[in-house]
């Protein structure tokens, strides 16, 4: 347990389905541990050196090879001293030879792009587990790509680089996909569970709608921002009080991104914010919840190469989820080829459309698909160096006051790394009484009914 929101997942799985523990060995050394499980360790261990590529090399073999474990140099007397033999020194091996030697191997549905700084804190329980290979190469170098033309389509990613833009645009012309997990722990555990039976089916809740008593009234709905990113959903989100955790949360409507893809990483996570959402009938508060970008995996639609198989994929993980609206972040505005995959799909009710370059760039606009559903641009973003909750709740006050209209709708980012469920709620106390705060369902639901495609 490595911070206190990895120690609430374990919690929640001894108080609400009575999961065992076994806390034996949480103090006990490294050769203890190792003397413990023997047939564990009974394949040798994999030498490395700590933060150098070495390391990816060592934990990707750990995962070929079972019952191997990663040693370091710090650690290589006492693992010999357990009675662990050496398997392999990978000392100054790379990627290059690792793929040269064993491509065949890995699978082509997981590719785990991690930083060697961090390959010992996290992802790789998770890259042993699923027997992916672990690389930090340029998106540009040809191991990169060979990899890449190796795996099947809308294969998973699952770390992160250093620019946003180019690993997700790199994975995007591959028909791959990104899991932001790069600080991520026990994912081999927490994507084991016996989710069917115990987790399943995740149902978000029948929240109180807000009363819109008529049509002379100015629509706004508030996202929180970066739902795909799995490793702040399982370190701090739930625990920190500017986010889940904040007091004033419960007080409006929020809604919340959130990743299908914990259905498979973590369904017990998935649970535990649907069991916990608000749904406040005194105050109108609840927390909703919409499939975070760009569904299943962060892609940018416009630049993946099997968009219609993405569309499908995300179409069964948003059913399995209980999601109805999807976020996208591209590079273009919407058109036909890349949104029509996902408005074909029948658990897709509505898209809220985000630019790269500016998620507000859209400035509102809403277009609408062939058969009837809406693809709807953000408006304004609360974000520091955009939007302040007095500079956003002043033009809410000033907008258009029409149903009918789509200047009568405003989608609001939350940029959640400087803006809290409080500037939220702070935002919400300066707005006019004809200025309506309502849920993603809602919002999409009434742009639908009064709106149409017109």
């Amino acid at each position: 347990i490595t911070n206190s929101g990895m120690q609430l997942w374990l919690s929640d799985l001894q108080e609400q389905f009575s999961f065992p523990v076994n806390n034996s060995l949480s103090s006990a050394s490294l050769g203890t541990i190792i003397i413990n499980y023997p047939k564990q360790t009974s394949g040798g261990y994999i030498l490395c050196d700590s933060n150098s590529v070495s390391a990816n090399v060592a934990v990707s073999l750990s995962g070929l090879h079972p019952n191997t474990i990663v040693a370091t140099p710090a650690t290589q007397e006492t693992i010999q001293n357990a009675g662990v033999p050496m398997f392999i020194d990978v000392r100054g091996k790379d990627t290059e030879w690792l793929w040269q030697n064993y491509a065949d191997d890995f699978s082509k549905s997981i590719l785990v792009y991690q930083e060697p700084s961090k390959t010992m804190v996290a992802l790789s329980d998770y890259t042993v587990f699923s027997g992916g290979i672990m690389f930090n190469d340029s998106t540009t170098s040809s191991v990169s790509q060979s990899i890449a033309s190796a795996a099947q389509k809308n294969a998973a990613i699952v770390g992160w680089g250093t620019s946003e833009h180019g690993l997700v645009s790199w994975a995007s012309e591959n028909s791959l996909m990104v899991n932001a997990a790069d600080w991520a722990n026990d994912l081999s555990y927490l994507s084991n569970l016996p989710a069917h039976g115990t987790f399943f089916p995740l149902m978000q809740q029948q929240l109180v709608q807000t009363p819109l008593d008529s049509c002379n009234v100015h629509t706004v709905c508030f996202v929180m921002s970066d739902g795909d990113n799995i490793q702040w959903i399982l370190n701090s989100l739930a625990v920190d009080s500017d986010w889940w955790a904040s007091p004033d949360r419960g007080s409006v409507p929020i809604t919340w991104t959130m990743s299908p893809a914990l259905v498979d990483l973590a369904p017990s996570v998935l649970s535990y914010f649907y069991r916990n959402a608000s749904n406040n009938e005194q105050t109108g508060g609840s927390d909703y919840f919409i499939a975070a970008p760009s569904g299943t995996g962060y892609v940018y639609p416009d630049d993946y190469a099997d968009i219609s198989g993405f569309a499908e994929l995300t179409n069964q993980y948003m059913a399995a989820t209980d999601m109805t609206i999807l976020n996208v972040i591209a590079d273009d505005a919407p058109d036909s080829s890349d949104s029509t995959p996902f408005t074909q799909q029948s658990n897709i009710d509505g898209i809220f459309w985000y630019l790269y370059s500016n998620y507000a760039g859209l400035n509102g606009q809403i277009s609408w698909s062939s058969n009837g559903k809406p693809i709807i641009g953000a408006r304004y973003m609360l974000w520091d160096g955009y939007e302040t909750p007095s500079s956003l709740a002043a033009k809410l006050n000033s907008a258009t006051k029409s149903c009918s209209s789509s200047a009568g709708y405003s989608l609001v980012v939350v940029h959640v790394w400087d803006q809290t469920v409080s500037d939220v709620v702070e935002t919400v106390s300066l707005l006019d009484s004809y200025v309506k705060v309502v849920q993603a369902n809602q919002f999409v639901q009434s742009i639908r009914e009064n709106i149409g495609n017109s």
